[in-house]
């Protein structure tokens, strides 16, 4: 079903067919989105392994810390590109109880542990700093596109193909925004770059060699659906939920604040039935996830 048709069957359920309505349509709209990410938030039905700017991170020297997309809602598991290892996630607690220090171990990267309330996901181990970590002053020259810090080395790891992640300057990546360069050719006091810089000196600037490449496997939000995607967006779940969302629609538009609106025992009821039928994909979403595991004895039961 497209937005269109939802929001329609909607209005037909709440017998408000009949302008002037009693609610508009981006008060039906705005119920709808909230039902929808409550529906693939809490069912888990949008896998992702595939969409670049949401399931790959760029591991970096000296970097245990990265942010998560805000529309990740769970990691499953990672894989590293170049090194091909599965990463695998635990929580503090595990890694408090086997990995020693792990907080501050380098090496390559072995699990990862996501914090959905800060949108944050740390590493176990991550690469050493002598890997490609570079801090302090920086001349950047726009002419020739380089990067200069007297005795730096920067051939000692920089060679062309690598790409950098630059922060901590005004023009060239800042901390909230950090840029990525390409690395064409690198001597001990200067490296160029393919990219386009400007000409700057930065006193705090922070250089970061990429190491790898992190591919997550998510779950996640659905992309918001908008008024001017009436007509052809739909939501990212099995179609024959489409319909279910519906009730979602109506427990919240019975709490509009209104003598015409307000009826909160409607809501409520429609509340629970979208309630059920959220556990009911959650548990066939688990079901499939679970269908090739064998139920057998725990060894040495028998």
């Amino acid at each position: 079903m497209i937005t269109s048709d939802i929001l329609s069957l909607s209005r037909e359920r709440l017998q408000d067919t009949k302008a002037p309505f009693l609610w508009e349509s981006w008060e039906l709209l705005l119920y709808l989105n909230q039902a929808y990410n409550e529906w693939v938030k809490e069912s888990g039905c949008i896998l992702d392994d595939s969409t670049p700017a949401i399931i790959q991170i760029p591991i970096l020297c000296n970097q245990p810390t990265y942010a998560l997309h805000p529309q990740i809602t769970e990691v499953r598991y990672g894989r590293l590109f170049t090194a091909k290892k599965d990463v695998k996630v635990k929580s503090d607690i595990w890694l408090s109880q086997f990995i020693l220090d792990w907080k501050y171990a380098t090496g390559t990267v072995e699990y990862m542990v996501p914090d959905y309330d800060s949108g944050k996901i740390r590493v176990v181990r991550f690469p050493d700093p002598s890997l490609g970590y570079f801090s302090k002053a920086f001349v950047f020259t726009a002419s020739d596109n380089s990067i200069s810090q007297t005795g730096a080395k920067f051939s000692g790891t920089l060679s062309a193909g690598d790409e950098v992640v630059i922060s901590g300057t005004t023009s060239n990546g800042t901390d909230i925004i950090p840029a990525t360069f390409t690395v064409v050719t690198a001597t001990a006091d200067s490296f160029t770059v393919l990219e386009d810089i400007t000409d700057e000196t930065a006193s705090a600037g922070v250089i970061r060699k990429v190491i790898d490449t992190l591919y997550l496997t998510v779950t996640r939000l659905g992309a918001a659906l908008t008024a001017t995607g009436m007509d052809t967006q739909s939501p990212e779940m099995r179609t024959e939920d489409h319909i279910k969302l519906v009730d979602g629609i109506m427990r919240e538009a019975y709490l509009k604040k209104d003598a015409d609106t307000l009826d909160p025992k409607a809501s409520m009821e429609h509340g629970e039935i979208f309630e059920h039928n959220k556990l009911k994909a959650r548990a066939a979403k688990d079901n499939l996830r679970w269908s090739e595991v064998v139920a057998r004895p725990d060894f040495g039961s028998l």
